[in-house]
C-alpha cells in the first residue's frame, strides 16, 4: 500500500472519473468543479481545484472546510479510512513489492507476570510522573527474575516492567522487560527471542486513525500520552539505532496523514528523525522539537519550571523535512563531506564484481545496460545483482518484464551455488535472499508504465530500505517510437537515484540495424532515443561473440584464445573513465568472468559467496 500521499497523486491524475462517478452534481469550470457542499450537493459554493504538488483538494467556502481528492473520495465511499485507501490503490492500479522469502513472525511468546501496583516497578514508574491508568492503558505488567527464560537471567536486578509489543494486526510477537535498577549508570534490557520488531502501542490505533506520533522509548510514548492523550502515540522498539520496524509496520503506517516524530534532542534523535521522514514520507512527517534544556518527552514532564508551555503548542509547530527550493552554499557542507568520504573510499577499494574493473555501482547514479537481443546483458546484470547483495550486502527490487521470477531465481541461485537447484533443497537455499531481493510482478489486468513503477520503487526503498533497483527492460515502460516519452522516462530514473541515494540499472535493447551485431554497441546504437544515454551517469554495453560461437559449431571445440564476448563501458560520469574488457563465459556455473581460466574464476566466485 502506498502513503495517503502517494495515492492522492495518482488519485489526482484520474479526477475526471472520479467527480463524473462519485459527484454527478459537480459542474466543471476549466481544470476545476464547483458543487453545493463537500457530499456533492447541487450549488457553487465548494469548489474543486488542483493545489500544491498537483494535488486535487475541494473546499467549502461557507464553512472553510478543505479535504484532499484522498479525503472527497473517503466522503463518497463510506466505511473505514484504510478501505478508502485499498478501493483508491486498486482504482489507481498500484501493484504489490513481493519478497522472495520473507521473514516469518515468531510465534506468541510465553511469560509469567504479575501486578504492578505496590511494587518496585509501579514505585519507579510514579517517579518518572507516569500514572497508574496510564500503565493500565499501555498493558505494563511486572516481572521478577524467576519469570525470566533461564538463558535470559539478568545479573542485579529482581523486578522488571514488562512491556508488550503487539504487531499491526492484533498478535503478540515480542515481551521487552527492563530492571529498574540501575548500574553505573546502565540498564538491564532483554526480550523474548527471536525478537520481532514493531511500533509499541499498536492497540491504541484504529482504521479510522489519521494521526499518529512515535517516540524513542515507551516511558516518553506514556509522558506524552499523559500530556496529549488526543494524539495516539506509539514507541520505538530499540531505540534511535535500529529502524526495522518500519518493514514490519509499513503497512499500517501507511494510513496516516500525518506523523508526529518526537526523538530525543540530541544527534542520534535528530539523525533517526531524518531517517524515519524520509522512508515513511518527508510531506507527512513532523519532527517535534522541545526548548533547549530539554532531552525528551518525560524530561519535560517532569519540569517544574513555573509557566512552561503546553505540550500540545510543540505538536501544532512542528515542521516537516520537506526540501527547500532556494539554498546557500552553506546549507550543503554535510553531503559535501560525505562526497569526500566516498571519494576516499572508492580510491582506496573497489566492490564491484571484479575489483580489477574501474568501475562501481554509485548511490545517486542511474546506469544503461545495452546488447543485443540474446547478448547476455541480463544474464551479466542479475550476476552483478547478485553480487551486490551478498557481497556488499545491498537490499534489491527487480522489475522484470522478460524474465519471469521464477526463472530469475532459478538463474540466480544457479550462479551463487554453481550447479543447478535442487527441488529438495531450494526452500532452504532461497532463506540467502530474506531482506535482500524483492521482486514487482505485473498486473496483467494494467500496463506497466514509468509512473507506477516510480511508485512501487518509492514503496521498496521506504519500506525495506533497498537501494538497487532493476528495470528489464526500459521497452516495456515507454510506447514504441516515443523518443520523447522515452527521454523523460530515463530523466526520470536518473533523478529519482539522486533523490533517493539509491542505484538503479536500465535495462535497454540495442539496434542491431545501424552497424550490424558484429559491432560492440556505442551509447547512441540504444533503442528508444539518445536521450536515454545522455540522462544516465553510466552506460555499459554487453557484446556476445556470435562469431566464436560458429567456429565451435563447425569444428566442435572452442578457440580458448578467443573471448566469448565484451563488456564496454562507454560512459562514467562520476571519474570519466571509459573500460574495454574481453569476457568468457562458463556454461557449468552460468557467470561471466575476466580472467581467461574459467575454473579459477567459478572457484573464487563460489567462495566469496559462501563465505560470505
Amino acid at each position: 500500500m502506498s502513503s495517503p500521499d502517494e495515492i492522492n497523486r495518482a488519485l489526482s491524475e484520474r479526477m475526471e472519473q472520479i467527480v463524473s462517478t462519485h459527484y454527478p452534481n459537480a459542474v466543471k469550470s476549466g481544470a476545476s468543479w464547483n458543487m453545493g457542499d463537500l457530499d456533492g450537493a447541487a450549488g457553487k459554493s465548494t469548489g474543486i481545484f488542483r493545489g500544491k504538488g498537483g494535488i486535487y483538494f475541494a473546499k467549502d467556502r461557507a464553512t472553510d472546510e478543505s479535504v484532499n481528492v484522498l479525503g472527497l473520495l473517503h466522503r463518497a465511499l463510506g466505511g473505514s479510512w484504510v478501505e478508502t485507501m485499498t478501493a483508491a490503490k486498486k482504482m489507481c492500479g498500484i501493484n504489490d513489492v513481493k519478497a522472495i522469502a520473507p521473514k516469518p513472525k515468531p510465534k506468541k511468546p510465553k511469560l509469567t507476570c504479575h501486578s504492578m501496583r505496590g511494587t518496585k516497578p509501579y514505585a519507579y514508574l510514579t517517579e518518572r510522573g507516569i500514572q497508574e491508568h496510564t500503565m493500565s492503558k499501555y498493558q505494563l505488567r511486572r516481572l521478577t527474575k524467576e519469570d525470566l527464560p533461564p538463558t535470559r537471567q539478568l545479573r542485579w536486578n529482581d523486578d522488571y516492567i514488562r512491556f508488550p509489543y503487539v504487531d499491526s494486526t492484533g498478535d503478540v510477537v515480542m515481551y521487552k522487560w527492563m530492571g529498574v535498577e540501575r548500574q553505573d549508570g546502565k540498564k538491564e534490557i532483554g526480550s523474548t527471542t527471536p525478537q520481532y520488531a514493531t511500533l509499541w502501542g499498536h492497540w491504541l490505533v484504529d482504521d479510522n486513525t489519521k494521526q499518529i506520533l512515535i517516540t524513542e522509548g515507551e516511558i516518553d510514548a506514556m509522558s506524552v500520552d499523559q500530556m496529549c492523550p488526543n494524539v495516539p502515540t506509539l514507541s520505538m522498539p530499540t531505540g534511535a539505532s535500529n529502524l526495522d520496524w518500519i518493514n514490519n509496520d509499513y503497512e499500517r503506517l501507511q494510513q496516516f496523514e500525518k506523523i508526529l516524530i518526537l526523538t530525543d534532542m540530541d544527534s542520534a534523535g535528530e539523525s533517526a528523525a531524518q531517517k524515519i521522514a524520509k522512508r515513511l514520507g518527508l510531506t507527512r512527517c513532523f519532527r517535534v522539537s522541545l526548548p533547549s534544556g530539554y532531552k525528551d518527552a518525560n524530561d519535560f514532564l517532569l519540569s517544574k519550571e513555573h509557566d512552561k508551555p503546553d505540550f500540545q503548542t510543540f505538536l501544532d509547530s512542528a515542521k516537516t523535512y520537506d526540501p527547500q527550493q532556494l539554498r546557500s552554499a552553506s546549507d550543503y557542507s554535510s553531503g559535501v563531506a560525505e562526497e569526500i568520504v566516498r571519494f576516499e573510499l572508492e580510491q582506496n577499494s573497489n566492490n564491484f564484481i571484479w575489483p580489477d574493473l574501474p568501475f562501481r555501482f554509485r548511490n545517486g547514479e542511474m546506469t544503461v545496460v545495452t546488447g543485443y537481443p540474446g547478448s547476455g546483458k541480463s544474464q551479466l546484470t542479475y550476476q552483478m545483482v547478485l553480487h551486490e547483495m551478498i557481497v556488499n550486502e545491498r537490499r534489491v527490487c527487480i522489475a522484470s518484464f522478460e524474465i519471469p521470477a521464477k526463472n530469475m531465481l532459478f538463474n540466480l541461485l544457479w550462479m551463487l551455488t554453481g550447479r543447478s537447484p535442487k527441488a529438495e533443497t531450494i526452500e532452504e537455499e532461497l532463506k540467502v535472499f530474506e531482506d535482500k531481493l524483492w521482486f514487482i510482478e505485473s498486473d496483467e489486468d494494467n500496463t506497466a508504465s514509468w509512473n507506477g513503477l516510480r511508485e512501487d520503487f518509492h514503496y521498496a526503498n521506504r519500506r525495506f530500505g533497498c537501494d538497487f533497483f532493476i528495470v528489464d527492460a526500459l521497452m516495456h515502460i515507454t510506447k514504441k517510437g516515443d523518443a520523447e516519452g522515452t527521454d523523460l522516462v530515463a530523466k526520470q530514473a536518473a533523478k529519482f537515484c539522486v533523490n533517493n541515494d539509491s542505484s538503479m540499472v536500465l535495462i535497454c535493447h540495442a539496434d542491431a540495424k545501424k552497424r550490424g551485431s558484429d559491432h560492440i554497441p556505442e551509447v547512441e546504437d540504444v533503442l528508444g532515443g539518445q536521450g536515454i544515454g545522455g540522462a544516465a551517469h553510466n552506460v555499459m554495453s554487453v557484446w556476445r561473440n556470435k562469431e566464436k560461437e560458429r567456429e565451435t559449431e563447425s569444428r566442435g571445440y572452442p578457440d580458448d584464445a578467443k573471448c566469448d564476448g565484451k563488456i564496454y563501458i562507454s560512459k562514467q560520469r562520476s571519474t570519466g573513465n571509459t573500460v574495454f574488457r574481453d569476457l568468457w563465459f562458463n556454461k557449468s556455473t552460468r557467470t561471466f568472468f575476466l580472467d581467461h581460466d574459467s575454473s579459477k574464476m567459478s572457484k573464487t566466485y563460489s567462495q566469496t559467496t559462501q563465505s560470505v
